[in-house]
């Protein structure tokens, strides 16, 4: 059984598909590269695999579980995973900044990214 699994995983922005039909496995213990020219597709499909976005559509299965059946789910796993950036842009800002930013990423925006940062900083 793969580790990490995608079938006919797809992503679109404003109606056009930046991902369409991916089928991957990567086995427990594999080592994997993705590469490709700029604006292939790479971080989009890490960032799914990651579960920090999810998929128009398909499956991403973790482990022999879906984990795009229900929210619950996905985060249960989210918070066993770590992304990692080609390069690091924390921890070269200010402490709120660093935590504004990891929000930003999620998808958080505007007044909420205060009130989440203040919050955490509390």
């Amino acid at each position: 059984m793969a580790l990490i699994e995608t079938v006919r995983l797809r992503q679109q922005y404003d109606g056009r598909d930046v991902l369409r039909e991916i089928d991957l496995k990567i086995e427990r213990g594999e080592v994997f590269a993705l590469i490709g020219p700029t604006g292939a597709g790479k971080t989009t499909l890490l960032r799914l695999i990651d579960l920090i976005d999810m998929p128009t559509s398909g499956k991403i299965i973790f482990d022999g579980a879906d984990v795009t059946v229900s929210e619950r789910v996905r985060l249960e796993t989210r918070r066993r995973m770590a992304f990692v950036l080609q390069k690091p842009i924390v921890f070269n800002m200010s402490v709120y900044d660093n935590i504004a930013y990891g929000l930003r990423w999620r998808g958080v925006g505007g007044r909420k990214v205060r009130e989440k940062a203040d919050s955490i900083l509390e």
